[in-house]
């Protein structure tokens, strides 16, 4: 019986039908054309890549598993019924019960799985983008309105399309974001911009500065973003005067108690991570900078493990915090400066 059921199994393989590979099959960047496409995993043309061949195969064998257990249920029936022998009814009823211990096997794997949590058998494998990609791709084509806000108008729109202005491409802050006003408002928070304004800075700063607003929240964090174009004072950098850089760098400031290195660390790791790494603190003198930088360094060495740094990079990591603060030539307050 054994043998009979090996003999059929091998035979309904041997006659199934086999759709030759299309020759248009195309693999694409990230495919591959199968000799002969298969049921699940593939399309018709025969092409299939990673995130279907897996999930097929799985769904497949699952199947395969199933349809396998049911044959085998059925001979085991047959032989029971056709043998008065005792040793043959009792063999039929022992390939019965591996049967359906097989089948069992099969799907509780699935069943477990999905009661556990669904999506451990989606098999989902396609890796998404960063989320701030598809807004970058969005404002290239959407330059007067790159933050999707309506109620964020451009440079252009504000100034009536004058090019004197500086900087024609650049839009205001969402008014989530916490930033102060123009000068000409006086408002006793400070100036954000010279004039009349509006203060405004290059569209994809613009909307990196949203993520990072969104991510400060998350981590509970208050800023405020202190200087933006045009600028209340005089500056070298080439960001903070009218031409092609206008716009690319604000300045910030964290308004959490910035005298708790958690929180400037943490400052520090979400700028980098939603705005770049070209970013400074800028500090009034050398004993500022050696306080902070001492203070944020025994804060780092003393809570490496739960801030995800590795043993062997702590070292890297203090040099890379120390580096980004800086001493300044001018009478500001301290602040963070960013560039795009």
């Amino acid at each position: 019986m054994k043998k009979l059921f090996l003999i059929l199994i091998v035979a309904f393989l041997s006659f199934s039908p086999v759709i030759p590979v299309s020759a248009e099959c195309n693999p694409g960047a990230d495919g591959y054309c199968l000799l002969a496409p298969i049921p699940i995993v593939s399309d018709a043309s025969g092409k299939a890549s990673i995130v279907s061949y897996i999930p097929g195969m799985y769904k497949l064998l699952i199947g395969l598993a199933g349809v396998l257990a049911v044959l085998k249920l059925i001979f085991a029936g047959i032989k029971y019924m056709s043998t008065d022998a005792f040793s043959g009814k009792e063999s039929s009823k022992d390939d019965i019960q591996n049967a359906l211990i097989g089948l069992l096997m099969a799907f509780s794997a699935w069943i477990i799985l999905y009661t556990v949590n669904p999506k451990l058998v989606e098999f989902n494998l396609t890796i998404p983008g960063e989320a701030g990609g598809a807004a970058l791709g969005n404002g290239l084509g959407d330059v007067e309105n790159p933050t999707g806000d309506p109620n964020d108008p451009t440079i252009d729109q504000a100034h009536g399309n004058n090019p004197a202005s500086g900087c024609s491409r650049c839009v205001k802050l969402p008014s989530t974001i916490n930033q102060k006003l123009p000068a000409d408002q006086k408002s006793p928070d400070g100036a954000g911009c010279a004039g009349a304004g509006p203060c405004v800075v290059d569209p994809f700063l613009s909307i990196k500065l949203k993520n990072l607003d969104a991510q400060l929240k998350t981590d509970g964090l208050t800023w405020q973003v202190t200087e933006m174009f045009p600028p209340v004072a005089n500056h070298e950098d080439s960001c903070h005067k009218p031409g092609p850089e206008a716009g690319k760098c604000v300045d910030v400031a964290l308004r959490s108690d910035a005298t708790n290195p958690a929180n400037v660390v943490r400052f520090f790791v979400d700028i980098n991570h939603n705005v770049g790494p070209s970013f400074q603190w800028e500090v009034k003198d050398e004993t500022r900078r050696v306080f902070f930088g001492n203070s944020l360094e025994s804060y780092i060495r003393g809570n490496w493990k739960q801030l995800g740094i590795q043993a062997d990079g702590i070292d890297a990591f203090v040099t890379e915090i120390r580096s980004k603060i800086k001493v300044v030539d001018h009478a500001t307050a301290e602040h963070v400066h960013i560039n795009l």
